[in-house]
């Protein structure tokens, strides 16, 4: 047995990994991407959340897009970053729908510009709960930022509401910005 070897569960976890366990391969991959008791190896990071990825695993995949955007351990690639993003997105990954969102929004990652595309994203990522969506989205209601949106102040507050409550302490200055020029509104 492992523990008669003195082997770690680290190494249990390995070994699984390498012979295929598509959970093992993404938990070694983030015990080397932040090196929980091992030093961090970025490299190796990529090859096991690689493998995890080419079996779809959707979180593998979210990460990679994040190292292809940042340019971690990896050039910068934002093409291969929305690709990545696009498949987790389509397992319901918030973080990727979120990110794809923002690709939208500014024409990244060979993604049309797209206001429609982006709130979708937005959207799917706030339905999953994403504090930063709820935020996003408030402000795109709140300017009315987009020809296909008009400005909607009340539906802005609670995007911001939803924000704050899932723990975005930003959407408070947001919403404070909100209610002060409501305030003025109503003096003029």
């Amino acid at each position: 047995s492992f523990a008669e070897k003195g082997e770690t569960s680290f190494d249990m976890q390995l070994a699984l990994a390498e012979d295929g366990d598509i959970k093992n391969q993404f938990l070694v991959g983030m015990v080397f991407l932040n090196g929980n008791g091992r030093p961090k190896n970025v490299d190796e990071a990529i090859r096991f959340f690689k493998m995890a990825a080419d079996r779809n695993h959707p979180q593998a995949l979210s990460n990679l897009g994040a190292m292809a955007d940042g340019g971690i351990g990896m050039p910068k690639n934002e093409v291969l970053a929305q690709e990545y993003w696009m498949k987790a997105s389509q397992q319901g990954i918030p973080q990727a729908q979120f990110n794809l969102a923002l690709y939208y929004e500014a024409g990244k990652g060979g993604l049309e510009m797209s206001s429609i595309q982006s709130v979708k994203y937005y959207e799917m990522a706030a339905a999953r709960g994403y504090a930063k969506a709820f935020a996003n989205l408030g402000v795109i209601y709140e300017q009315g930022r987009y020809n296909e949106i008009k400005s909607n102040i009340e539906l802005s507050i609670k995007c911001y509401q939803e924000a704050i409550n899932r723990g975005n302490i930003a959407a408070a200055a947001f919403i404070l910005d909100v209610f002060m020029m409501k305030e003025e509104l109503a003096y003029q």
